[in-house]
């Protein structure tokens, strides 16, 4: 029987990384490049302007979106490492039974 290793702290501690470079996105580039867009739209009138304030917005939803992904890929991570914990957790309980 093949053994399987779990390292929950390794897990979690991954986790942690991908909420915090969710974080970074949303805060760091997400929020400045909304503000600077609002800006640029307030200042440059016109069809190009139109446009690239626009793309800027989608840019800007996209980023989001991938950010909110990252968290979700991080509870996934961390409910995966609850199951695993709890699965060794039985393990150990039917094994020191026998």
């Amino acid at each position: 029987m093949a053994a399987i290793n779990f390292d929950s702290k390794a897990v979690k501690k991954q986790a942690k990384l991908l909420e915090e470079a969710a974080d970074q996105i949303q805060n760091q580039t997400v929020k400045v490049m909304n503000a600077a867009n609002e800006a640029m739209a307030a200042s440059w009138s016109g069809k190009a302007g139109g446009i690239f304030v626009k793309f800027m917005q989608e840019q800007s939803k996209a980023l989001s979106s991938e950010a909110a992904s990252l968290k979700e890929i991080a509870a996934f991570l961390r409910d995966a490492c609850t199951s695993m914990e709890k699965a060794e957790a039985q393990v150990k309980t039917v094994v020191s039974k026998r």
